[in-house]
């Protein structure tokens, strides 16, 4: 069964069991590259917290997110996110992965490389027995 649910995530996942989910996948707004007119932050930590709790052992957590350049560097959320969620709540990364936004490119600068993409950052809570990576392989000139 598949659900829309309009409300903080952090609160609606505090109302859940433990152990529900089989997979989360989400895009969370961060670095502050939208202006959503209010003070408003999410707290990385507590939203990993409340996913593991709710995350059925073997179960996943897919964040897809990126970094914002300021002052010419970038701002590391996305290696603290993947080191926090990993060191401080007991997640595993599975994997990171590049998605490759076509036809939407990002800032480009004179003094830098364009941003095209963003990572999809893979958690397993516990041992994933099984993975099916067929249904997501993208055929290319080197497949066998």
């Amino acid at each position: 069964m598949y659900s829309l649910v309009c409300q903080d995530c952090i609160d609606y996942l505090k109302m859940q069991p433990d152990e529900i989910f089989d997979a989360s996948i989400f895009s969370p707004p961060y670095d502050s590259i939208r202006s959503y007119d209010t003070e408003w932050k999410l707290d990385f930590l507590e939203l990993g917290r409340q996913l593991y709790r709710t995350t059925k052992t073997g179960g996943v957590s897919c964040v897809v997110i990126g970094d914002q350049t300021k002052d010419r560097a970038k701002s590391l959320t996305t290696a603290r996110l993947q080191v926090s969620w990993v060191d401080d709540i007991g997640w595993s990364l599975f994997e990171c992965c590049i998605y490759q936004r076509h036809g939407n490119p990002g800032a480009s600068w004179s003094t830098r490389f364009r941003v095209d993409h963003e990572f999809i950052l893979i958690f397993q809570k516990g041992y994933r027995k099984t993975f099916n990576r067929d249904v997501l392989m993208i055929p290319t000139k080197h497949a066998g």
